[in-house]
């Protein structure tokens, strides 16, 4: 038998950090853009993308820009 991936349960305001420690003032039907999930760790910062060092710069990136007219 294949294991089927479940999808996963999208998040609610009773899973969230804020509102479980009563630091939420909100009464939404979703979590806000501030939701963090709630944890044993306390507050955990969200996940930063990899930062990704370019071999070369990109195309246009050496060519200098155009100065601006001098103001009169």
């Amino acid at each position: 038998m294949r294991a089927v991936p479940r999808k996963p349960k999208a998040p609610s305001c009773d899973q969230c950090f804020f509102r479980k420690n009563h630091l939420c003032a909100l009464e939404l039907d979703q979590p806000c853009s501030t939701f963090r999930p709630h944890s044993p760790d306390g507050l955990v910062p969200p996940t930063q993308p990899a930062l990704l060092i370019r071999s070369e710069p990109p195309r246009g990136a050496t060519e200098a820009a155009p100065a601006l007219p001098a103001a009169a």
